[in-house]
């Protein structure tokens, strides 16, 4: 988790940089987006987060960090879909609960318009 959370601060930084203010939807999206790496990947290594960081991912291949330095409105990123699997497509082989838990809360956050 601290490779993923080292993801979702370098994005934040990459938008706050890029439109100077913190839009609450983007910084949702973002969470959602970076998180969802850790749902996709058993494991994860320096460069798994770089490849899903330029849109190499399984389930989620936007390249956010492009996305941020061109878009030209913050609001472009907070419209964002992300795609969240349905349970069955994923498989877990290490940190069961915590990945379920995760999924969970993901697949609450974009049911509630996220």
């Amino acid at each position: 988790m601290k490779h993923v959370r080292k993801l979702y601060k370098a994005s934040i930084l990459l938008y706050y940089d890029r439109f100077h203010e913190f839009d609450p939807l983007a910084l949702k999206k973002l969470f959602m987006w970076a998180f969802m790496l850790r749902i996709e990947l058993n494991n994860l290594s320096f460069d798994s987060i770089n490849k899903y960081a330029i849109g190499d991912g399984i389930f989620n291949n936007k390249p956010v960090f492009s996305m941020i330095t061109q878009a030209r409105k913050h609001t472009e990123i907070g419209n964002t879909i992300i795609n969240i699997p349905n349970s069955k497509e994923l498989s877990y082989n290490n940190c069961v609960e915590e990945r379920q838990m995760l999924h969970e809360l993901l697949t609450n956050m974009k049911h509630k318009g996220f």
